[in-house]
């Protein structure tokens, strides 16, 4: 009995410890990235980027060599950064999966896209493919809802290629470093499955980092957003709107602005800011109409060793930069209705819990009274001293 307990112990072992269905390193092609462009004849251009793990360990394998100081040699050419710790591949194909195909079969490979980072779509993808596809790519048992989504500003095979990280030690860590909402200010972090979700709720508003490269130095970074509505673009924001978007969201805990100095000409004025709690949104319905009030708490700072010249007190500067936040924050939520008519900060949510049923919600009509509607920005200013300072603005 002895020696067939320790017979069936040394078999559990080995059958525990098996690897029948795993594979080498020098068997699988690990997809990081994927661009999608708009192509001829209702055709997409894909671009794969696959991870060079020997490259990055050492070894021979890469995407090819060069610095990141090559340059574009004719106007329209895709910038190429020459990342050798990453393989890029385009197929042109009239869906994803036949693309898929097509490239297993380039491959010498097995393609896995478990590891996919983020995913890259040019403008003119953004307007009519973009809805079909995010799904689709949600439904991937093997693509991850966490994968970071962005709003390529030209090819996004251009922004792929121009990817060349200098301080990470991989392309796949310096897209998670990239688009994390701890290092992100002027672009909001989205990932696949908020985008997703966002699009099929409320008046199904949504945004994403818009992806750009500065061509003459041949480097990436996000900045801006654009603006979707049903997964559609409609329209773009630049990195200072993104700036309060994130700031409005509760994402964004510490930034900081400039203004022109009024009594200074040709001195700027900067200020610190810390939010101490979530922002929050209180709406007030009159005849019809809604007042829509967003209270921000935060501690302002002025940034310089002394007073400027013409101010008697350090508050008078922290009025000046508290209207010109004020003035920021309303001019984003006016824009939010009145150009876009998009609640991409989601505040129908505040507005439905005053309903006790779904038909009384949907009578409502919140979407056609957010283009009208009255914004209010209160900012709450905690002093050195702990009061508070308020303010308001329409």
């Amino acid at each position: 009995m002895k020696k067939f307990l320790c017979l069936l112990m040394v078999v559990s072992v080995l059958l525990l410890s098996g690897c029948y269905d795993a594979s080498e390193v020098e068997e699988t092609a690990y997809l990081i990235a994927l661009g999608i462009d708009n192509a001829e004849n209702n055709a997409f251009n894909y671009t794969f980027q696959f991870a060079a793990p020997l490259a990055i360990s050492g070894g021979e394998e890469g995407g090819g060599g060069g610095g990141s100081d090559s340059q574009p040699k004719k106007e329209g050419e895709i910038l190429d950064a020459k990342n050798p710790t990453v393989k890029n591949i385009l197929i042109c194909a009239p869906d994803f999966y036949t693309a898929k195909n097509i490239l297993t079969n380039y491959l010498s490979k097995t393609v896995n896209m478990s590891h996919l980072k983020m995913i890259v779509c040019s403008e003119d993808f953004a307007k009519d493919g973009l809805k079909k596809h995010s799904q689709l790519f949600l439904e991937e048992r093997e693509i991850r809802p966490g994968t970071f989504i962005a709003l390529s500003e030209d090819k996004a095979e251009q922004f792929l290629k121009a990817v060349k990280p200098d301080l990470e030690g991989s392309t796949s860590k310096y897209y998670e470093l990239s688009n994390s909402e701890k290092t992100l200010v002027f672009a909001p972090s989205v990932r696949l499955g908020d985008f997703v979700s966002k699009s099929a709720i409320f008046d199904k508003s949504s945004v994403l980092p818009i992806a750009v490269v500065d061509k003459e130095k041949v480097a990436t970074a996000l900045y801006g957003m654009g603006v979707f509505k049903d997964s559609v673009l409609i329209g773009k924001m630049n990195g200072d709107e993104a700036l309060l978007f994130n700031v409005l969201s509760g994402t964004e805990k510490r930034f900081s602005f400039s203004v022109n100095d009024p009594r200074n000409e040709g001195e700027r004025l900067s200020f610190d800011n810390s939010i101490l709690k979530t922002p929050v949104f209180k709406i007030e319905e009159r005849a019809g109409s809604l007042k829509i009030t967003t209270e921000i708490y935060l501690n302002m700072e002025f940034i310089g060793a002394k007073l400027p010249d013409g101010y008697k007190s350090e508050d008078e500067v922290l009025a000046l930069g508290e209207n010109e936040l004020k003035s920021r924050l309303a001019n984003f939520m006016l824009k939010t209705a009145r150009d876009f008519s998009a609640d991409i900060l989601s505040i129908e949510r505040f507005y439905k819990n005053k309903f006790f049923t779904i038909d009384e919600q949907e009578n409502a009509s919140f979407k056609e009274k957010y283009r009208t509607a009255e914004f209010i920005t209160l900012i709450k200013r905690s002093n050195k001293g702990g009061s508070t300072v308020s303010g308001e603005i329409n």
